[in-house]
């Protein structure tokens, strides 16, 4: 029984949809919901796995009244709770900081 209960909460971000999937629920629902007026488009959405858990790392583009910008995020289920953490700056200064920000992005962790 307690090998069943730790695959439900292994599998539960998947469980959801594939990386592509949650990103763009995510994008579509609290980034950028309808009449929202903002334009958001996945770049990249990736699967990692670290201390028994699963993460979808997500890269994405964004116009924020008429504001480039560049973001991070990853997603992960933690005991039936559902964790989003975002980094983000204005496409400017995208190229000076992306390599610091997948750093930051990646070591969100649980170390439970």
């Amino acid at each position: 029984m307690e090998d069943m209960l730790f695959c439900i909460q292994q599998d539960g971000l998947e469980q959801l949809g594939s990386p592509i999937e949650v990103g763009q629920t995510l994008i579509d629902k609290v980034v950028a919901p309808k009449d929202s007026g903002r334009e958001v488009k996945l770049i990249n959405a990736e699967k990692r796995e670290s201390s028994n858990h699963i993460f979808y790392d997500l890269e994405y583009a964004l116009n924020l009244n008429d504001q480039a910008r560049h973001e991070l995020a990853t997603v992960v289920i933690d005991r039936g709770t559902l964790y989003t953490f975002a980094v983000g700056t204005n496409e400017e200064r995208w190229n000076k900081v992306d390599d610091m920000f997948s750093n930051v992005i990646q070591s969100f962790n649980f170390l439970i």
